[in-house]
This record gives C-alpha cells, sequence and structure tokens, in this order.
C-alpha cells in the first residue's frame, strides 16, 4: 500500500480515495432511510407496516447473499487488487435500481409493495458487493493502530458529509414542488426522484476516483484458501466478535428507527415542515465532522472502550432532549449537534475496534478472512436496517399515523414516546452486553484484547 516507508504514514490522498469509496452505499442507505417510508405511505398511500415486510425481505435477501460475497472477495485474484473491482461492479448498479426505487408503475397496494420488495433487495445486494470488499480494505491498509484511527476517521468523515448530501436532497428538491420543468409542474413524488438521481449521479463519480485512487498489492497465494462454513462458523465462535455485533445490531436498529421517524416528530410536534430542516441537518452533521477528531483523540490518549461506552451515553440523551418538550430552533439545533457528534464516536471506536479483533483471528488461525469477517459486520448491520424499518412500519401503524389524515394528539405522543424510546433501551441493552461480555483493547498496540 502507498505509505511513508519511514513510520507507516499513510498518503492523504489515498486516505481520501478510500474514504470516497463508501459514498455511493451511504447516500443510498442515507436517502432511504430517511424518506423511503414518507414516499410510499405519504404520497403512494401504502400502508406503513408494509412498507417495513418489504423492507425486512430486503435484509433477508441481503443476509444470504453477505457471506458469499465476503467469501469469493477474499479469494479474489486479479491485478486491479481483490477489493477494488467490486466498487465498480455493485455500486453502478445499485445507483440505477436507487432511483428506480423511487419510480414504482402505477398499481394496486399488492403491485406496490412487491415491486418495492424486489428493487430495494437488489439494491443491497449490490451495495454489499461494494460495501464488504471496501470495509475489508480499511482492515488491510495498515497493521498500526493509530493509522487505523485515520483510516475509519476519514471514512467516518466523508460518510457524515456524503449522509448530509443524501439528506439535505430531500428539503432542497421538496422546495422545487410546483415549479415548471420542462413544461412539467413537479410534484412532490417529482421531487424525491430528482434527489435520487442527484445523488446516483454524486455515487458515482466518487466511485470512479474511489477505484482510480487506492492501490492494493497482490495477495499471497495461501491468503484467504478457508473453507466457506468453517470460515462462516470460527467467525460467528470469537467471543469478542460476537459481541461487537451485538453492539452493532442495537445501535443500528435504534438509529434506523429514529431516523425514520424524525421528520415526521419535527414536523408534528416542533412544527418544522421536511423543507425548512436544512438548518438542523446541517447542525446534525456539523457535530459528526467535528466529533470524528475529538473521538480520534479520545480514542488514541485514553481508550477505545471507554470512548465507545461514553458515546453510548451520550447519544440516546440527546433524543431524550429532542422529544421532552417543543423547542425554540437554537436549542433544536445544539441538540441535534450534540446528537451528530455522539453518534460520530460510536461509529468510529466500532469501525476501530474491529481490525483488531481481526488481527488475533489472523494470529490464531493463520488465514486472511478481511472479507468475510467484513461481510459478516454488514449483514448484522443491514438486519438492524431491517428489523428497524420493520419497528417503524409497526409503531407507526400501531399509533395510526399515515398521510391520510391529520394526527392526534395521542398520535403525536406515540411518536415522541418511539423517537427516543428505542434508543435509551437499545443503548442500555449494548451497554449490558459490552458489560457481560466487555471487550477492553491494549491501546497503542496492533492487536491483544484484555477480558
Amino acid at each position: 500500500m502507498p505509505s511513508n516507508p519511514r513510520d507507516g504514514q499513510l498518503r492523504r490522498s489515498l486516505l481520501l480515495s478510500y474514504g470516497l469509496g463508501s459514498v455511493a452505499p451511504t447516500v443510498a442507505h442515507e436517502f432511504c432511510g430517511a424518506f423511503v417510508f414518507l414516499f410510499y405511505t405519504e404520497l403512494m398511500h401504502l400502508d406503513p407496516i408494509w412498507v417495513g415486510y418489504a423492507l425486512l425481505i430486503r435484509m433477508i435477501v441481503d443476509a444470504v447473499v453477505d457471506p458469499v460475497i465476503g467469501y469469493v472477495s477474499d479469494r479474489t485474484r486479479c491485478r486491479s487488487g481483490r477489493r477494488r473491482p467490486y466498487f465498480l461492479v455493485g455500486s453502478s448498479p445499485g445507483l440505477v435500481l436507487l432511483v428506480l426505487t423511487f419510480m414504482p408503475p402505477e398499481g394496486s397496494a399488492s403491485f406496490q409493495f412487491a415491486y418495492l420488495a424486489i428493487i430495494s433487495s437488489l439494491m443491497a445486494a449490490c451495495f454489499s458487493v461494494a460495501a464488504i470488499p471496501h470495509m475489508a480494505m480499511a482492515f488491510e491498509l495498515s497493521p498500526l493502530h493509530h493509522q487505523r484511527v485515520r483510516v475509519v476517521g476519514y471514512r467516518n468523515f466523508i460518510e457524515s458529509l456524503s449522509s448530509l448530501l443524501a439528506l439535505l436532497s430531500g428539503p432542497i428538491f421538496l422546495a422545487l414542488a410546483g415549479m415548471s420543468f420542462f413544461g412539467h409542474q413537479l410534484a412532490r413524488a417529482d421531487c424525491y426522484r430528482l434527489g435520487a438521481v442527484m445523488i446516483g449521479i454524486s455515487g458515482l463519480l466518487a466511485t470512479m476516483v474511489a477505484f482510480a485512487g487506492t492501490a492494493e498489492g497482490p495477495p499471497a497465494a495461501d491468503e484467504g484458501q478457508y473453507g466457506f462454513w468453517h470460515g462462516v462458523y470460527s467467525a460467528l465462535r470469537n467471543q469478542p466478535f460476537r459481541t461487537l455485533l451485538l453492539v452493532y445490531v442495537c445501535l443500528v436498529v435504534a438509529n434506523r428507527v429514529a431516523l425514520a421517524q424524525i421528520f415526521l416528530l419535527l414536523e408534528h410536534f416542533h412544527g418544522i415542515k421536511e423543507e425548512d430542516t436544512i438548518p438542523l441537518l446541517l447542525s446534525f452533521y456539523l457535530g459528526a465532522l467535528s466529533g470524528t477528531p475529538v473521538w480520534s483523540l479520545i480514542g488514541t490518549r485514553v481508550s477505545q472502550f471507554r470512548a465507545l461506552v461514553a458515546a453510548i451515553i451520550l447519544w440516546p440523551l440527546s433524543f431524550v432532549a429532542l422529544v421532552a418538550f417543543s423547542s425554540p430552533g437554537s436549542l433544536l439545533m445544539l441538540i441535534t449537534f450534540g446528537m451528530g457528534a455522539s453518534f460520530a464516536g460510536i461509529l468510529l471506536m466500532l469501525g476501530t475496534i474491529a481490525p483488531t479483533i481481526l488481527d488475533l483471528d489472523r494470529i490464531q488461525s493463520g488465514k486472511r478472512r478481511e472479507g468475510l469477517y467484513a461481510s459478516t459486520i454488514n449483514l448484522v448491520l443491514q438486519m438492524g436496517i431491517g428489523i428497524g424499518y420493520l419497528s417503524t412500519g409497526v409503531v407507526l401503524s400501531l399509533i395510526g399515523l399515515n398521510g391520510s389524515q391529520p394526527p392526534t394528539a395521542d398520535m403525536v405522543l406515540g411518536l415522541r414516546f418511539s423517537t427516543a424510546g428505542f434508543p435509551v433501551f437499545l443503548a442500555c441493552v449494548a451497554l449490558l452486553f459490552i458489560w457481560w461480555r466487555p471487550i477492553h483493547l491494549k491501546t497503542g498496540t496492533s492487536h491483544g484484547l484484555e477480558h
């Protein structure tokens, strides 16, 4: 890998190029996570629980293909590397499918349900083809702890910018509703489609730069030569890795439910329409971007484990503040800033803990199974997203909130309770997992766990 041979310092150009490889999956998942429920329930008038079921099917499909993608990636042998080719192979069709997700043909509710389930499942599978090798490459860029923090920090920084792009595209393009575009008056559905096209183009450009700007050395002949089922079994038997996965799934479910509901909460409780949420989105991502270097410093100077625990404690408190009472805009911006900063710490610390666990597996097994481990992490992330979507559909259906009638006071109360309740409860569950099966990392070493 291109680096400074004197100290193992990775070049900034390599780190930036690597980080751009996560843009396409990030913008697609964030755009769908924020707007697919609004689009299909309020504009297509599909029952929210059926939207949840469709996206749960997406998770099941992704669960089947993820380990296979990781296994194939570990065994790939080509001149351009075993990870880089998948950036283009996965992201290009995935971005097309993202646009198609927001272009359902006219039809019955059952037809729209089937369309959403099929198109979103294919989209998720394509982005897994790109995301799993990309994540595995992060584990291989450097064996040094401080360089791994830089790798994950750059990736998370670019992912935060990508998420901001995806979420801002909704309010920005919704502001065009009612305007004439080439003789056609734009409806709200058209605005979502324009947003999807815009982030699709951005994602494709970022993917091309990532492919051109990264490089891989040729893998050794025996690297990745392991049996598929034995590799899956060994990964799931790894106790620190299991703890990491349990923490991941708790926090991803909580984040997905909260994100899917937050625009509804802002509109129906705080009186802020979706197209007026740009200052809050900017505040959230300013917190995420500024929090990344701060958490990097804390993780390096104190410990990754303690930084992770602190971030998990702080993050749900921001949702409590968000739903406690109707707040003025300045206070809401402060709350969303803290929300972004604390979640950035969670993602950064989890991302830097994973390579250390893989180091131990490589030492014990003598095999490089980064792709398989990355696929398992991605599988858990997609499971969490699928469970989160289904949970959101169930909750919105139970409280009676949909696009066909204005919400009552009881509906808004239920929305407030669920938006804060999921992060608080599942963050507590994640902390219990950490306490029950703790992961303590030896700061400053390239490998080693203390229990």
